[in-house]
């Protein structure tokens, strides 16, 4: 049978080419009828043979015992002489090959699943008893009829160690509700809080032994719900991890605190933390920490910007040595401090200094640079020091001094100041002084 579709398609090439001579047309016919009744025939076969090995493909996918026990009842139950000989052929020698190396295959599909079936054959839950022991009849019989007695008798005694256990199965089954539950339940979100986490972790590793403890007993998808459950506790670990190692490094960065910035820093990184519902006890203590951080903060931001008055760095920085000598912080606060008001220290001489190298010399002390810089020294700035005043003030003397040498001089440039009118007015009026 298995050559009917190449000697069919010669036969149709045969009648293309040339014409029936009549003494052969009814042998023609006879082959002809023959060969279409093999096609269809054929067709059958394979599509049959097609759909066993398909279930046998699936069986050994899966480790499916019933799909195993489905494809060989299919086997045994076709009829081979109702595709060859009822049609006019002989089963060949490929064919009963075939068959017997398909048979040989599925029983050993049956030979290597009957033990997992077995070690899984459990019911999920009272409600589906019924269901249960009707499937398990059915395995039941399918390996009697099929030759397998003794695995049906192991079949059916685990049925009914099973079915006598109610309250087992009444446990298996609030596990797997449990399991559920905590599934959904411990989702975290953006607002679960780290108390919350804690609380799922612990429900989760619970979870765990008792699953570890009956994962044989909850069925075929026992490994499943293991490694979902794995996967969970595992996630909140690691983030319940995380907000610890957070809280952590905020208490270590507290001694390592160098500027107003590390502060800034510290404070947000308090408040992010404070917004994921930690411990009452940490709580407290980030609480007071953050505090104390705002309040230094504000002190700190005071003593900055008073880099542009000395008499306000005097001040203030001496009021914040004397607000903090005594705080008990969880860093050193005055070092701190000191650290601060030796910076801001430092900013007002480079700005000191930038203003003397400008501006503390008379220049070539011509009258025109005197005047200029007489000009510049009106309002001076409130970083210098005493030192630096009592030098600008000895170049007041001495700029008076050559002022005082050319008081026409100075009557003058002051007159080329004037505009014209004015000038004119001037000179009436000391015309007049005359």
């Amino acid at each position: 049978m298995s050559e009917v579709f190449s000697l069919k398609k010669e036969l149709e090439q045969m009648t293309m080419s040339d014409e029936i001579p009549e003494e052969i047309e009814t042998e023609f016919l006879l082959a002809k009828n023959l060969l279409d009744t093999g096609s269809a025939a054929k067709r059958e076969w394979d599509e049959v043979t097609s759909a066993i090995e398909d279930q046998y493909e699936e069986a050994l996918e899966n480790s499916s015992l019933y799909n195993a026990l489905k494809a060989l009842e299919a086997l045994e139950d076709l009829q081979i002489s109702k595709y060859f000989e009822d049609n006019g052929f002989d089963v060949d020698e490929n064919t009963k090959q075939y068959l017997n190396d398909l048979r040989n295959g599925i029983t050993k599909c049956i030979d290597d699943t009957i033990d997992g079936y077995i070690a899984t054959e459990y019911c999920k839950d009272v409600e589906h008893m019924t269901s249960f022991r009707n499937h398990n009849n059915k395995m039941q019989k399918l390996l009697e009829e099929l030759g397998f007695r003794e695995y049906a008798m192991r079949v059916g005694a685990q049925k009914d160690r099973e079915l006598e256990n109610t309250t087992e199965i009444k446990s298996r089954q609030e596990l797997r509700a449990d399991c559920s539950k905590f599934l959904n339940d411990s989702k975290v979100e953006k607002f679960t809080t780290y108390v919350a986490i804690k609380e799922f972790l612990k429900r989760g590793i619970d979870l765990q032994e008792r699953v570890s403890k009956y994962k044989n007993a909850l069925g075929r998808d026992g490994d499943q719900v293991q490694s979902t459950l794995d996967e969970r506790v595992k996630e909140l670990d690691k983030i319940k991890n995380r907000i610890e190692q957070d809280i952590t490094d905020i208490w270590d960065d507290l001694y390592d605190v160098k500027t107003s910035e590390d502060i800034e820093d510290l404070i947000e990184r308090i408040n992010l933390i404070l917004q994921k519902g930690i411990s009452y006890n940490d709580q407290v203590s980030l609480e007071e920490a953050r505090l104390n951080l705002s309040d230094l903060y504000s002190d700190v931001e005071r003593l900055n910007a008073s880099e542009v008055s000395r008499t306000a760095f005097g001040t203030i920085s001496t009021e914040l040595i004397e607000k903090y000598k005594d705080a008990e912080f969880d860093f050193e606060v005055n070092e701190l401090l000191d650290e601060l008001i030796k910076s801001v220290s430092e900013r007002l001489d480079e700005k000191e200094k930038a203003w003397v190298d400008s501006n503390l010399s008379l220049g070539d002390k011509s009258r025109e640079n005197i005047h200029k810089w007489k000009d510049r020294i009106k309002f001076l700035p409130e970083y210098l020091s005493e030192k630096t005043i009592e030098r600008i003030q000895e170049l007041d003397v001495e700029a008076d001094e050559v002022i005082k040498d050319g008081k026409i001089d100075d009557v003058l440039y002051y007159f080329e100041k004037l505009e014209q009118s004015e000038k004119e007015e001037c000179m009436r009026k000391l015309q007049n002084l005359m």
